[in-house]
């Protein structure tokens, strides 16, 4: 774990529950502060999606706040968010798929159209 990692971590691990969220903002100027290190909040995000996929039950909200996971009722409910966001973000690749294979598919036709009116 990198020497930003850990600092965000200890950070992250001071906000628990929702009524204590930071913002990335929030986050990378404590980060700045406590650390002395230059971080950007992109880096934050980076770091914390790091550290989420590394195992941290860190809950993120949808306007941007984080903080460490306290009671069910915030599992749950980030859980399902993002499950949703997930499906819907798929369904939305499965139809534009198919939208442009169904555009390609014109375009053939009307090639193939337009050879046989030239001949």
């Amino acid at each position: 774990m990198t020497n930003h990692n850990s600092i965000i971590l200890r950070i992250i691990k001071s906000y628990v529950g929702d009524a204590n969220k930071r913002t990335q903002a929030q986050i990378t100027d404590e980060c700045i502060a406590r650390g002395g290190i230059n971080i950007t909040e992109r880096q934050t995000r980076v770091i914390l999606r790091e550290l989420i996929d590394n195992g941290a039950p860190i809950i993120s909200t949808p306007a941007g706040g984080y903080y460490w996971y306290d009671t069910e009722e915030e599992r749950t409910s980030c859980y399902k968010r993002l499950r949703h966001k997930g499906i819907s973000i798929l369904v939305r690749a499965r139809r534009m798929n198919r939208n442009c294979l169904a555009e390609k598919a014109r375009r053939r036709e009307w090639e193939q159209l337009s050879l046989l009116e030239v001949g």
